[in-house]
């Protein structure tokens, strides 16, 4: 590492909370949103304390959040006040994700991030980081990560069917012509180090569950891996998830696809040789 620091970049909607009965329904401000989104934020904390402890990584912190209300914007941001390099309040409506994340490059590139950090971590602001997530993160130079490849059978319908982990199973947001046996990636969780930052501010590589396919177009697979190889929902109210929950939803602790994991060589799915994940508990951290 030529730095010694990454950037931890927060980038969403603050204060959500989803109505348990209502899977797409989902409303901010709630009172109960507000200590939910400092359980979330507690956790960003906790992984800059422990990675910082464990690796002598140094992280700062930019906010680029959709506005709330000026009090509670406020409180948000304080959370970070010791870490935070950057902030960007959006106070435009919900521009749509693609929107908001070329929003969010074009501020990165024009803040002259590039010869500050070894690496970017992006994350949603709801997500709750599991300390599990801490102990297997690790610097790595010559890799893009993401969260994980997303899950085989649903306990409930995700991008219109049981099951996602291909793009075939998402086919209605896959270009013409794509291999629809490539994997569907989580990328709620978005590792870019230094000697992809060019890629990663010219071109798409960072497009939703279609992220690996954009990213083969410049590099190579073994320049790509995920967090875990484990699959699991991109919403943790149908799958349990290690790494992460999002905190505005309930939480499942069922787990369909334990026992398989993904092979990032042929790119498939393979039987796991070891009992996975036995000392993690599927209840709530918080």
């Amino acid at each position: 590492m030529l730095n010694n620091k990454i950037l931890l970049v927060v980038v969403g909607e603050t204060y959500r909370h989803r109505w348990p009965t209502e899977h797409h329904l989902e409303n901010r401000g709630t009172l109960e949103s507000y200590d939910l989104q400092m359980k979330a934020s507690n956790s960003h904390l906790h992984f800059i304390k422990t990675i910082e402890n464990k690796l002598n990584i140094k992280t700062d912190v930019c906010l680029f959040v959709y506005s709330l209300n000026q009090s509670w914007d406020f409180d948000f941001i304080n959370n970070y006040k010791n870490y935070l390099a950057f902030s960007k309040i959006i106070y435009e409506n919900r521009l749509g994700e693609q929107q908001l994340q070329i929003k969010l490059l074009n501020f990165l590139r024009d803040s002259n991030i590039s010869e500050q950090y070894d690496a970017i971590l992006f994350i949603r602001p709801d997500l709750y980081l599991k300390k599990y997530f801490s102990e297997i993160f690790e610097f790595t130079e010559n890799k893009i990560k993401f969260a994980h490849i997303n899950e085989i059978v649903s306990t409930n319908n995700h991008c219109g069917c049981r099951k996602s982990n291909t793009l075939f199973d998402i086919r209605d947001n896959a270009p013409p012509g794509v291999d629809l046996n490539l994997p569907a990636v989580s990328h709620q969780i978005f590792y870019v180090p230094k000697k992809f930052f060019n890629f990663l501010f010219t071109k798409n590589i960072w497009n939703k569950h279609l992220s690996y396919y954009e990213c083969l177009k410049y590099i190579t697979k073994q320049e790509i891996e995920c967090f875990i190889n484990t699959f699991h929902s991109s919403c943790t109210s149908l799958t349990w998830n290690p790494i992460y929950s999002q905190v505005n939803r309930t939480q499942c602790e069922k787990w369909p696809d334990e026992g398989l994991e993904f092979d990032y060589e042929t790119l498939s799915i393979k039987n796991s040789p070891l009992k996975q994940y036995v000392n993690l508990n599927r209840k709530k951290e918080y």
